[in-house]
């Protein structure tokens, strides 16, 4: 059997050693690949934006700090702030004023005390950001008249106890007012002596012959007889039952009220009694 020839690069001790170098090369890119394509996050670019600033990159740092706030990538409230002072600064340096206004504006709404270090701010842009705090809320107005804010609760009334749907049997007032475990077995233990009353009667009424009784019928008679007897006395009893604990649990009460004095704004400020029922 003929033998085929020796490929030249097998038993090569230099090219073993070159294509060793392109495996290495070529899985150190593949590992390298993931890390160099990563996106660089938003924090790190806004770091970056203000160390162009800081350099004077002016209108590079504005573009980069644009990107970052329109739209809006930062996730910190300190960060969104920052970002929005050094893009009204860059603003005010390329004499774009109106643009630096609207992000100093941004900047007293997002924190509202917000003071610009006089270190590293010249004078003359703290006092154009100083345009745009706004007012500072006004101080509660004081007075010495007695009782002024102070809050008087009236108690409610005497509660009413009657009500038409309390009065009602299998468990409705229950139903009614959310009591459904207590419905439920009023409901069904009514149904149930209801039932039985109404058979234990049906079978008096057929079986009970008024010109005599059968011997073999007779206890029957008798076991239906107490039966209906037993099943109306506790249903009666049920029902009562059904609409006391009604009337007793379920009492709605009159509204009580809550009076206070106090100052009603405006151009002319007078006292004003507020009265309000609490339901």
């Amino acid at each position: 059997m003929p033998r085929l020839p020796q490929l030249p690069f097998i038993g090569s001790r230099k090219s073993w050693l070159e294509l060793s170098h392109l495996i290495a090369m070529a899985l150190f890119l593949w590992c390298a690949f993931p890390v160099l394509s990563r996106p660089v996050p938003p924090r790190a670019q806004l770091e970056t934006a203000i160390d162009t600033y800081e350099h004077g990159g002016y209108l590079e740092a504005a573009a980069q700090l644009n990107k970052l706030l329109y739209p809006l990538k930062l996730s910190s409230h300190e960060d969104i702030v920052r970002a929005k002072v050094y893009l009204g600064l860059c603003y005010y340096i390329l004499d774009k004023k109106e643009e630096a206004e609207q992000e100093f504006r941004g900047v007293f709404k997002l924190d509202p005390n917000y003071r610009p270090d006089p270190l590293f701010v010249p004078p003359e842009v703290i006092a154009f950001i100083e345009r745009f705090r706004p007012p500072p809320p006004l101080p509660p107005r004081r007075t010495d008249v007695l009782g002024l804010g102070e809050t008087l609760d009236a108690p409610g009334g005497a509660p009413f106890r009657f009500q038409a749907r309390n009065m009602l049997p299998f468990g409705i007032p229950q139903f009614g007012h959310g009591d459904m475990g207590k419905g439920l077995a009023l409901l069904a233990g009514e149904v149930s002596l209801l039932a039985l009353n109404v058979g234990s009667y049906a079978y008096l009424k057929v079986y009970n012959d008024p010109g005599g009784v059968p011997a073999e019928r007779y206890p029957y008679l008798l076991v239906a007889k107490a039966t209906n007897i037993t099943t109306l006395s506790l249903l009666a009893i049920s029902v009562i039952y059904g609409m006391g604990d009604a009337l007793y649990r379920y009492q709605p009460e009159s509204p009580a009220v809550t009076l206070r004095l106090d100052v009603e704004g405006g151009d002319y400020p007078r006292l004003v009694l507020i009265l309000q029922r609490r339901f």
